[in-house]
């Protein structure tokens, strides 16, 4: 027996299979995104990232005071974003997020940092910057050197994140 659907019911028979597609879409890719993106080779500095992150606290730009810091230039777009200098008391991420509502938003990309000072550390992106406000922010890790934007929570000081605010601007000449 052949079954006929109206227009109407056709219709929301694509709308909610576009809406589960889409949820199964977002899970998946929120767990896939914890495994490594790249690595440069090295155990000490490994290359991660994931996708979102809930900073339900407010916070603000806080580069210096206390064991953490984290400098950043402003940049031009594109697959990788360079620290200019990055300070940990312990062993931590460096971390790059767009700006969702002048707030650090999703996550593009993480680098593993061991303590002490580092310079001029590349962080390799899930996708291109393009024009627009990213944020540099310093997570803490739990030792297992695997980036979980829900274990691996942002490094507080003085009660704000520790983060820099910085510009991208014009593409990267090809």
């Amino acid at each position: 027996m052949i079954m006929m659907y109206t227009n109407r019911q056709f219709v929301a028979g694509l709308a909610i299979a576009a809406v589960v597609a889409g949820g199964a879409g977002f899970l998946a890719g929120r767990y896939s995104l914890r495994q490594p993106v790249s690595t440069n080779g090295k155990t000490e500095e490994t290359q991660y990232a994931s996708s979102s992150l809930d900073l339900s606290s407010p916070s603000i730009s806080s580069s210096s005071g206390g064991g953490y810091s984290i400098m950043v230039d402003d940049q031009k777009a594109g697959d990788s974003v360079v620290i200019k200098s990055v300070s940990m008391t312990d062993n931590g991420w460096a971390v790059i997020h767009e700006d969702k509502d002048g707030k650090p938003g999703n996550i593009l990309g993480a680098l593993y940092i061991g303590k002490g000072t580092s310079e001029n550390k590349m962080i390799d992106l899930l996708r291109p910057t393009v024009l627009g406000v990213y944020y540099a922010m310093i997570h803490s890790d739990n030792g297992d050197h695997q980036f979980d934007y829900q274990v691996d929570v942002p490094v507080m000081q003085e009660g704000h994140a520790v983060m820099e605010r910085f510009v991208v601007g014009e593409l990267q000449s090809q």
